[in-house]
């Protein structure tokens, strides 16, 4: 809930210690905000590294992601996290088992029980990001030139690229 407690509530709490957001989302099990000082601050479950702190320990408080800041815009799929910079660059952490944080690396660390990295990694192979989205366990990008990309898994094609096959890093959206 952001507020220490870790109880379910049936009533709106706020989020202790976090002032000037800019931005909110909410994952499956993890929340995330953009500051208007371009910080993102993560808390809620960790287990895969979501909360983008370098632990895999559940953060009940808000907890600053490292090494990211000029962040415009960020999101949260499930046990994952993504952000947009000011410049254009996309950055992802958490569990990357199939390939969510679209950094082309197979393997970062073990978490939990699967591969993750608990800080940010640059998505790779794209740039001039304007929107980024994160599903389940894929996530999808606009660039500046209006194309579509998406990395991660893809066993409904949900990638958009023609095939049903995971990918590593973003692969163009394919018009029919």
């Amino acid at each position: 809930m952001g507020n220490g407690a870790i109880v379910n509530s049936n009533v709106p709490v706020q989020v202790t210690g976090l002032t000037d957001v800019n931005d909110i989302v909410a994952g499956n099990n993890h929340s995330c905000a953009v500051k208007t000082d371009g910080t993102v601050w993560c808390w809620g479950n960790n287990l895969y590294g979501a909360i983008g702190d370098g632990t895999v320990v559940d953060r009940p408080l808000p907890t600053q992601v490292l090494n990211l800041t000029s962040v415009v815009s960020v999101t949260a799929g499930t046990s994952f996290s993504c952000a947009r910079q000011s410049n254009g660059t996309a950055w992802c952490w958490g569990i990357n088992n199939l390939r969510q944080l679209g950094d082309g690396v197979a393997n970062h660390q073990m978490c939990g029980s699967g591969d993750c990295s608990p800080v940010p990694v640059t998505v790779s192979n794209i740039a001039n990001v304007m929107v980024i989205d994160a599903g389940y366990q894929h996530a999808c990008a606009v660039l500046a030139n209006r194309t579509a990309w998406c990395w991660g898994a893809n066993f409904n094609g949900q990638l958009g690229d023609g095939s049903e096959l995971n990918s590593i890093v973003p692969v163009a959206v394919q018009m029919p």
